[in-house]
C-alpha cells in the first residue's frame, strides 16, 4: 500500500481493494495507512466514507457526508444557504453556467433530500445524468490541491446508487494523483462484487487487490507477544489462544483482553505480568467472538451497558443527539460514552455536520443488540424513531428510510408505511430505482400488517409494478 501511494504522488492514479472477512484487520490496515499517509505527506488529503447496514436504502448514502464536507454544508443549513455554498465552490472549480446550474441541483439533492421539492424542472433521469457527468469529477477535484486517497470502507453495505457512482468514478482515475481505496468482505452477493468485477475487467492496469487471510501460527504468536509483552507468558495459555483464535486478529485481541479482565494478567509498575496462581488448565475462554464480546459487556457497570444497548438500537453509527434524546441524562451520557470509548467498544467518528459515534466493530453492535429482550427492543425502536422524527423534522426526507425501519421494528405499521412511502419518493426522485423498489415493498408489507384498505394496498402494488417495468 505504501508503494502504491508513491505512484499516486507521481501522478499515476490507482484503484485498490482490500478484501477480508470480519475481524481480519481491514479497518486497522486503513488506520495505519492513514497515519503513515498524513505523517509523510502533510499536504495530502484523506477522505473516507463508510457503508452502514441501515443506510443501504438511502440513495448515494456513501456520498452524502462526503458532499457535505466538500461543500461545507451543515445539517441545519436552509436550502438557500446550501445552494449558495454549492454554487460558490462549483464556480471556483470552473465550468459553464449551464454545467454549474445542473451540477448544483444534483449535488443539493444528495446533500438534502428536502430540496427534491424545489427543482420541479429537473426530472430524475436528468438529475442522475448531471450527477454522473458533472458532479463525479467534483468528488475527486481535491486532488488538484494535493495527492488524494478516497476511501470507501465496508462496501458490502453500499446502496446500489452509491456503488454505481463509485464504479463511474474509476473512469477519472488516470493521470491524476488520486487513489480510490475500497474495503469489503468477500461476499459474492454483496454490491461490492460489482466494483471488483468492473475494476478487474476495465482498469486492470491500475487495479490492485489485497486479500487478507487468517494469520498463520508464527504471525499469531507475534501478535500475542506484541499485545501482552510478557516474557514468561505460559505456553499452555499461548496454545489456548492459538487454538481458539484460528488466525483471527480481532479474536486474539479479545482473548488477551479476557485474560486481563479475568485477573490472569495484571498491570504492574513494570508493565503486564502473568499471575502464576491462574489455573489456565481449567480456564473456559468463550468459543466465539460474539461470546467474548458478550462476556465483556456483562462486566460493564449497569449504566454503561444500558447506554451501549440504547446505541445498538440506533445502529452501527449513531448521532449523539439521538442517543441523548432517549437517555435519562446528557451529563451521565457523556461519562458513559467516555467509558465505552476507553473500553474500545465505540469511537467518535465525526464532529461535523453533527457529533457521531460508531461501534468499533459490527460484531460488537450485534452482541449489544442481541442482548436486549425482544419486547424491550420494540419499545426502544419506538423511542429512537420518535427522537429522530423530532430532531430531524426539518429534513425528514433524508431520514425517511431510517424512520421507516425503526417504526416497523417498533410495530407502528402506520408510521412505517408513511416513511417507507416517503423514502420511495426520495429514491425515485434521484432515479435510484432499486432503492425505490425496496422501500415500496416495505411500504406494502407495512400496509398489509396494518390491515390497510384494499384500495391503498392496490395503489402501492400498482406503483411497484410500474417501478419494476421501468427497471426492466
Amino acid at each position: 500500500l505504501v508503494g502504491l501511494t508513491g505512484l499516486i504522488k507521481s501522478g499515476n492514479g490507482q484503484v485498490v481493494s482490500i478484501i477480508g472477512e470480519a475481524g481480519l484487520g481491514k479497518s486497522r490496515l486503513l488506520d495505519e495507512l492513514q497515519n503513515e499517509w498524513l505523517k509523510t505527506s502533510p499536504e495530502s488529503i484523506w477522505d473516507i466514507a463508510q457503508g452502514i447496514p441501515y443506510d443501504m436504502g438511502r440513495p448515494y448514502s456513501l456520498f452524502q457526508n462526503m458532499a457535505r464536507r466538500t461543500f461545507n454544508v451543515e445539517l441545519t443549513d436552509s436550502p438557500e444557504v446550501i445552494h449558495s455554498k454549492v454554487d460558490g465552490i462549483l464556480r471556483a472549480l470552473g465550468g459553464s453556467e449551464e454545467e454549474i446550474s445542473l451540477c448544483s441541483v444534483a449535488v443539493e439533492k444528495i446533500i438534502a433530500a428536502k430540496i427534491l421539492h424545489d427543482a420541479p424542472d429537473h426530472p430524475p433521469e436528468a438529475i442522475k445524468r448531471d450527477l454522473f457527468e458533472f458532479v463525479a469529477p467534483a468528488f475527486i477535484s481535491e486532488s488538484r490541491t494535493g495527492p488524494t486517497i478516497i476511501v470507501f470502507d465496508d462496501l458490502q453495505w453500499s446502496d446500489d446508487a452509491s456503488m454505481e457512482l463509485i464504479i463511474h468514478l474509476l473512469d477519472f482515475v488516470g493521470d491524476i494523483p488520486v487513489m480510490i481505496l475500497c474495503a469489503f468482505r468477500p461476499d459474492p452477493q454483496s454490491p461490492a462484487q460489482r466494483l471488483r468485477e468492473a475494476a478487474q475487467s476495465r482498469f486492470a492496469e491500475r487495479y490492485t487487490e489485497i486479500v487478507l487471510k487468517p494469520l498463520g501460527l508464527d504471525h499469531t504468536n507475534e501478535l500475542i507477544t506484541e499485545l501482552l509483552q510478557i516474557r514468561d507468558f505460559p505456553a499452555e495459555a499461548r496454545d489456548l489462544v492459538l487454538r481458539k483464535a484460528e488466525g483471527n486478529p480481532y479474536f486474539v485481541e479479545e482473548v488477551v483482553r479476557w485474560f486481563v479482565d479475568q485477573g490472569m494478567v495484571r498491570q504492574t509498575t513494570d508493565g503486564l505480568e502473568w499471575d502464576e496462581t491462574s489455573d489456565i488448565a481449567n480456564a473456559t475462554i468463550p468459543d466465539s467472538l460474539q461470546s467474548l464480546l458478550m462476556a465483556r459487556m456483562d462486566r460493564l457497570d449497569g449504566e454503561a451497558r444500558d447506554t451501549l444497548q440504547l446505541a445498538s438500537v440506533i445502529g452501527r453509527a449513531f448521532y449523539h443527539s439521538v442517543l441523548g434524546k432517549i437517555s435519562d441524562s446528557t451529563l451521565e451520557l457523556d461519562r458513559q460514552l467516555a467509558t465505552l470509548e476507553h473500553q474500545e467498544l465505540i469511537q467518535e467518528e465525526m464532529r461535523q455536520p453533527e457529533l457521531q459515534y460508531v461501534f468499533k466493530h459490527e460484531l460488537a453492535r450485534d452482541a449489544a443488540y442481541n442482548s436486549i429482550l425482544r419486547r424491550r427492543r420494540r419499545a426502544l425502536h419506538l423511542q429512537v424513531a420518535e427522537a429522530m422524527e423530532s430532531i430531524f423534522q426539518g429534513d425528514l426526507e433524508a431520514n425517511a428510510h431510517r424512520l421507516g425501519y425503526h417504526f416497523s421494528e417498533a410495530g407502528d405499521h402506520d408510521r412505517a408505511m408513511k416513511y417507507f412511502e416517503m423514502a420511495t419518493d426520495v429514491a425515485a426522485g434521484l432515479d435510484a430505482r432499486s432503492e425505490a423498489e425496496t422501500h415500496l415493498r416495505n411500504a406494502i408489507a407495512a400496509a398489509t400488517n396494518l390491515n390497510a384498505s384494499e384500495s391503498k394496498v392496490s395503489v402501492l402494488k400498482n406503483r411497484l409494478s410500474e417501478l419494476i417495468a421501468t427497471r426492466s
